[in-house]
């Protein structure tokens, strides 16, 4: 049960101060390896500490972490699950890695506080950065697909149904709320959008105010259901 490396990334992208001590406990190689490279490049990284396997994890790190990596198809029976949960119960958030997601494993998700996700298909430096930030933020980094399959189950259990009236957006907020649902960054709609990330901030919180959502995880619930 060894660090298969621990070292600092390089490469400052401008994102911030580095601030982000990052876990990656993944048993695939390519997956592992790949992950690496990318975590790397994001400069409010700290440093980054590598395993091949959850169960790893206990009693081996000596110091706090703030995002613990895994691969969810690896956290398969009680003792990874409970490794994983002790890291949250220690103040560490998971980012989840998926390679495909059924119903059976929507049912798995009975917590999504201090979680986040993200397709293994869908990995690069941008997904993986934005999803970083979005944990540290407090928000939950959410796939559309992983989005939908969660709403329909919600309606299956009647958890979910339609709010009494329509929200009126203008068109930038349904420009800017397609972006949220697509899981991107403030940072990286005011890219898309050529406006300054203040201006997304403001109309990330009008979205929030009409839709009625306390964070953005709601609002892309709403705006999925109701197609927005």
């Amino acid at each position: 049960m060894r660090a298969l490396v621990s070292t600092p990334p390089v490469h400052p992208d401008g994102l911030g101060a580095r601030e982000l001590n990052v876990v990656i406990a993944v048993r695939s190689e390519v997956k592992r390896y790949g992950l690496e490279r990318i975590v790397r490049s994001v400069s409010s990284v700290r440093w980054l500490e590598m395993h091949d396997c959850p169960l790893d994890l206990a009693g081996t790190l000596d110091r706090p972490f703030d995002i613990l990596v895994v691969s969810f198809d690896e956290v398969v029976d009680a003792d990874a699950w409970a490794t994983v949960d002790a890291m949250r119960g220690r103040g560490a958030k998971v980012l989840y890695l998926l390679d495909e997601f059924g119903d059976d494993d929507i049912a798995r998700l009975d917590d999504l506080r201090d979680c986040g996700f993200l397709y293994v298909n869908d990995l690069d430096v941008d997904t993986v950065r934005g999803a970083l930030v979005q944990l540290r933020n407090g928000q939950t980094p959410l796939p559309a697909r992983l989005a939908q399959g969660l709403l329909a189950q919600a309606r299956g259990s009647g958890q979910a149904g339609p709010d009494p009236s329509p929200a009126k957006l203008t068109p930038r907020e349904r420009e800017v709320l397609a972006l949220l649902v697509e899981g991107l960054s403030n940072k990286q709609i005011a890219r898309r959008l050529v406006i300054s990330e203040h201006g997304v901030k403001r109309l990330v919180s009008n979205i929030l105010a009409k839709l009625n959502a306390p964070n953005r995880t709601q609002a892309v619930a709403r705006a999925l259901r109701e197609g927005l």
